[in-house]
């Protein structure tokens, strides 16, 4: 079993609207031994879209670099793939890239005309977090890692604040690379002294291996985290979500009998209540599970002993009338909220999850469009009968080669941009407005710091430097 060690750096947080602007990646095998050249990019900023000036803050790429650099957005993402392709199978580890790693490539890779967004986890591929497991080290052995408060006295679970409490590194470079190597001596410090935590890590690496791994359990120990702290939860296997095909398992402090005679609206009104009896499992989103007998270092389940949580695991399964009553009040609450949902002002860069996967043809024509001239590659994109790819389709040849759009399409794109980024309204992408406002928080909070300072007058002349371009383009 190979890993492939990856992080990004973005111009911004939003993983719909932002762009990738550096890549690292590290191929190991399960000794951690290097198994290729690594992958370290930095590539130039869109013109199509706003940077953030407090994402530039935090990456310390300077501005130049971003402008000049070689290197374009659409070049650096074909590389990645590649090596992705090359790599493959392995399994993915990042630090945090559930929520937003690995969010981002699979949007990247989609608005880029890539015909399979889900590289890290199909063909072989599965997805570790490691910012999970080291919740649940500090749960299930607390001594295992030392750490660090944060401002609100809890513990602080950033990666640059473990590996500075574990003595991993002493100064935090935070470039894509840098956290690679940082993510896998954090990886090999927790494989080694919580080694029952890691291995269990890896049993639920894929949506499939999770589901199995946890029905085969039944009864288990699940980790969630929130209100700052890493909380376990003894929970039986109850069902899966009738529509979104989320686990759900029973918290086993509450004794079943007192819900299973419920009627049907009052056992409804019943599991809306905090806390939740019921637990849902996200299974593709790596949850780290330990089995049930950890549940006895946590005293609300001591004080129950072992015994009596299977016998109420027991009830649960001799009662399917009760399992089918929570799967119909699941599908109920699921058809009320998306009645209420509406796609009303989404953009196209919103709706990856909306209408399903490309099919076979728009893959062909994605395939053709990344292998044709670029004077070929507007005509290619002309095939698509899904208009959010013919506009994708328009910006990656905005960005990455104007010339080879006829001047009406270029103007068309150029305005359009301008009337989008100069927006005075709050918007879920980055505006011009918004960025001058970040740089004037900056400057205030940073009054007295004149390296950053210096930084942020160079990203004020490249965001004055913009509005001059597109103010431009609306006066046509």
């Amino acid at each position: 079993m190979n890993f492939v060690l990856y992080d990004y750096e973005t111009d911004g947080l939003s993983v719909n609207h932002s762009q990738i602007i550096s890549c690292g990646a590290i191929l190991v095998n399960d000794d951690w031994q290097e198994l290729d050249e690594p992958l370290n990019l930095t590539c130039r900023l869109k013109t199509s879209q706003v940077p953030s000036p407090e994402a530039l803050l935090v990456n310390n790429i300077s501005i130049d670099t971003l402008k000049k650099i070689n290197l374009s957005h659409g070049s650096m993402i074909e590389q990645m793939k590649q090596k992705f392709d090359k790599w493959s199978p392995a399994v993915f580890m990042g630090f945090n890239n559930t929520s937003y790693d690995r969010e981002i490539c699979r949007r990247t890779l989609w608005k880029n005309l890539y015909d399979n967004p889900y590289l890290t986890e199909f063909n072989g591929n599965s997805h570790f977090d490691l910012l999970g497991v080291a919740r649940a080290v500090n749960l299930f052995f607390p001594k295992a890692l030392k750490y660090n408060m944060n401002d609100k006295n809890n513990i602080s679970f950033k990666l640059q604040d473990l590996c500075l409490a574990n003595g991993i590194i002493n100064k935090i470079q935070h470039s894509a690379y840098e956290d690679c190597i940082a993510t896998m001596e954090l990886a090999k410090l927790i494989q080694k002294n919580a080694p029952e935590v890691f291995k269990s890590a890896l049993e639920t690496t894929s949506k499939s291996g999770a589901n199995n791994y946890l029905q085969k359990l039944d009864v288990f120990c699940t980790t969630e985290y929130y209100s700052q702290k890493p909380h376990a939860f003894c929970v039986k296997f109850l069902t899966y979500h009738p529509k979104y095909q989320w686990m759900q398992a029973w918290d086993l402090k509450n004794h079943p009998t007192d819900y299973i005679k419920m009627p049907y609206q009052q056992l409804k009104e019943e599991l809306k209540k905090s806390p939740k009896k019921i637990r849902q499992i996200k299974t593709n989103k790596h949850p780290i599970v330990m089995t049930k007998e950890y549940a006895l270092q946590f005293e609300s389940y001591a004080q129950l002993g072992m015994n009596k949580l299977m016998e109420r695991a027991k009830i649960i399964e001799e009662n399917p009338d009760f399992i089918e009553k929570v799967n119909q009040i699941l599908l109920e609450e699921a058809n009320e909220k998306e009645a209420l949902d509406s796609p009303i002002g989404l953009l196209p860069e919103d709706t990856m999850y909306l209408h399903g996967f490309p099919n076979d043809d728009e893959k062909k024509i994605m395939n053709e469009f990344h292998k044709v001239d670029w004077s070929e590659k507007l005509k290619v994109a002309e095939k698509f009968k899904d208009d959010r790819y013919k506009y994708f389709a328009e910006l990656y040849l905005y960005n990455e080669n104007p010339t080879a759009l006829p001047d009406a399409v270029f103007k068309k794109i150029h305005k359009s941009i301008a009337d989008k980024i100069l927006s005075t309204d709050e918007q879920k992408y980055q505006t011009i407005p918004n960025a001058m406002k970040e740089i004037d928080d900056a400057r205030a909070e940073y009054e007295n710091d004149k390296e950053k300072l210096k930084i942020l007058e160079e990203i004020n002349a490249y965001i004055i430097n913009m509005e001059k371009i597109y103010l431009n383009a609306q006066k046509g």
